[in-house]
């Protein structure tokens, strides 16, 4: 902009649309003023700034007041206050019977013989007027864990029992190592290349079970490969 003559067109051609801009703002505010009211002025005008006007005074001048009209208007009020809209109601008939529980171990005791799919005809959907205690329940879900349970177990019985020692072992290992002098243990007059070997394979070990342990209950397939696989391999280090 610098170097350019300027003889004051282009500031009053900014004035003059500027101008225009802020009447035309202007009343667009007083015609939404007039439709937000709701209610024509006693006046028949095009002009916004009239009809404005005129709704402005007629706001300002009291209402006549009378005790029908007020009672009239109370009661409009208090409709309008207690006028339903029917799509944000609740259905009036529910489809399910409203929960009421006055003794929880009646409720959750009646409740059992469907959790656990009891004897009968009875596949869990529809209830039953049967109340298990809990040595029955217990026996109930022993026998269902017993018809399910595998032909081929995923870890052997040998193999599961070198994990048990081992894991006892380990626990009473480091036991030992916690409460007795470093120097004056076994490890402690070890070489320490071959200690830090044995430390190494021993934290090995130690991770391997956490893992195996932590794969149980086997719910999954991918359970089911990491105990394989991680019991194929304590039985390498072992």
């Amino acid at each position: 902009d610098h170097g350019i003559l300027r003889d004051g067109s282009r500031e009053t051609t900014d004035t003059d649309s500027e101008l225009a801009r802020r009447t035309l703002s202007q009343d667009l505010n007083r015609h939404a003023a007039v439709v937000l009211e709701g209610r024509s002025a006693d006046i028949e005008s095009t002009d916004t700034k009239t009809v404005a006007e005129a709704l402005a005074r007629s706001k300002k001048e009291p209402p006549p007041s009378s005790v029908a009209d007020d009672a009239s208007h109370e009661r409009l009020v208090k409709a309008a206050r207690m006028t339903e809209i029917e799509d944000l109601q609740a259905p009036r008939s529910l489809p399910y019977a409203l929960l009421c529980i006055k003794d929880p171990r009646e409720y959750f005791d009646s409740q059992q013989a469907n959790a656990l799919r009891p004897l009968g005809s009875n596949d869990g959907r529809k209830a039953r007027s049967c109340s298990l205690s809990t040595d029955d329940a217990f026996r109930h879900l022993m026998d269902q864990i017993s018809s399910v349970k595998m032909n081929c177990p995923v870890v052997q019985s040998d193999v599961a029992l070198k994990v048990l020692n081992e894991l006892n072992e380990g626990i009473s290992r480091s036991r030992r190592l916690n409460l007795k002098n470093p120097q004056d243990s076994l490890l402690g007059r070890l070489p320490h290349r071959t200690r830090d070997e044995l430390m190494d394979h021993w934290m090995a070990i130690q991770e391997l079970l956490r893992h195996f342990w932590s794969s149980y209950p086997i719910t999954t397939t991918v359970l089911c490969n990491k105990v394989y696989c991680h019991s194929y391999l304590i039985c390498t280090i072992l």
